[in-house]
C-alpha cells in the first residue's frame, strides 16, 4: 500500500511539472506590463526617497540616491552580484546594496519588480503576507507585507511593513523605483509590530533598445528599521532576504535563456549557482 501511495505521489508530481504553465503566464504578464511602460511611462526627472527629517537626500544615501557607506561588509558567494551590508548596532537597523545584471530588456526587467504579488517575489521574500492595498494611478500604489523575524529574547515576532511604491522614468534608458514608508497606513499597526523600509531600485539599459542580447543593470539598495527587539544577526538576515529579490531576478532570467543562446557569462553564473558556494563576510 505504501509503495502504491509513493508511486501515485510521484506520478502526480510529474504531471504537475509537465503541465505547469506558471512560467509562461508570468512571462505574458511581464510582456504586457513592459509594453504599457514603454508606451505610457513618461520621463519625470529624478525622484529621491525622502528621509525622516524630510530632506531630499536620505541619511546615508549619496546624491544619486544610492548607498555608499564605509565599513560595509561584502558578501561573497552570491553568484555574479556585488552585495554589501552594514548593521547599525542595537536598534535593528541596517543597510544593504547589491548590483546585478539581468538578461532582459529594461521594460521587462522593470515589470519583474513591478508585479509586487508575483510568485517569484513571494517565494524569494518569504513574506507571510504580501498584498497591494491601494492603487494610486498607473505608476503608484500602496503595499503591505509581513514577516516573522527572530527576536533577541528568543522566538519570533511579526513585523509589518507599509509602503508607497512609485516608479519614475529618468530617461529612455533608466527607470527607478522608490519604496517609501506609508505612515498613514502604518498607524493602524501596534508599535511592537511596526517596521520601516526604504528601498530604491535603479534599472539601466545596457546596449541598444530591443537588441537580441538585451541586458539591464539593477542597483538595489534597502534600509530596514526593525526595532530594538531584533538582533543584529536577524537584521542582517532580513536585509539579505530583501536583496535576494535582485539576485533571484538575475537567476530567473538566466534560466529562460535557451542553451544554444547562452553566453559564457550566463553559463558561469549558472555553474556558480549550482555549486552553491557558502556565504563569506568580508570587510569592505
Amino acid at each position: 500500500m505504501n509503495s502504491l501511495a509513493k508511486g501515485y505521489a510521484k506520478n502526480m508530481v510529474s504531471l504537475r511539472l509537465k503541465f505547469d504553465r506558471s512560467v509562461e503566464i508570468d512571462q505574458l504578464k511581464r510582456k504586457a506590463a513592459a509594453f504599457e511602460m514603454a508606451t505610457n511611462l513618461g520621463s519625470t526627472g529624478l525622484a529621491f526617497p525622502t528621509s525622516p527629517s524630510g530632506s531630499a537626500t536620505p541619511q546615508g544615501l549619496t546624491q544619486d540616491g544610492f548607498v555608499n557607506l564605509l565599513g560595509m561588509e561584502k558578501i561573497k558567494g552570491e553568484a555574479n552580484s556585488d552585495t554589501f551590508v552594514k548593521i547599525e548596532s542595537g536598534m535593528g537597523e541596517g543597510w544593504g546594496k547589491t548590483v546585478v545584471t539581468v538578461t532582459a530588456d529594461l521594460e521587462e526587467a522593470v515589470a519583474y519588480f513591478w508585479d509586487f504579488t508575483s510568485r517569484n517575489l513571494i517565494q524569494t521574500s518569504r513574506d507571510h503576507e504580501r498584498i497591494v492595498t491601494q492603487r494610486k494611478g498607473n505608476w503608484e500604489f500602496s503595499v503591505r507585507r509581513t514577516q516573522q523575524i527572530e527576536s533577541k529574547r528568543g522566538g519570533f515576532r511579526t513585523k509589518v511593513f507599509h509602503n508607497t511604491v512609485k516608479i519614475r522614468k529618468l530617461d529612455d534608458d533608466t527607470i527607478i523605483f522608490n519604496f517609501e514608508p506609508d505612515h498613514h497606513d502604518a498607524s493602524e499597526v501596534t508599535s511592537k509590530k511596526r517596521a520601516e523600509e526604504r528601498t530604491s531600485i535603479r534599472l539601466t539599459r545596457m546596449g541598444d533598445k530591443g537588441a537580441k542580447s538585451a541586458s539591464t543593470k539593477v542597483e538595489y539598495v534597502t534600509r530596514l528599521l526593525l526595532g530594538a527587539t531584533v538582533s543584529n544577526a536577524a537584521t542582517k538576515l532580513c536585509i539579505r532576504k530583501k536583496l535576494a529579490n535582485a539576485t533571484e531576478a538575475e537567476r530567473h532570467f538566466n534560466n529562460l535563456i535557451p542553451l544554444g543562446s547562452m553566453t559564457r557569462k550566463a553559463g558561469e553564473f549558472l555553474g556558480a549557482d549550482m555549486m552553491g558556494s557558502p556565504f563569506v563576510l568580508k570587510k569592505r
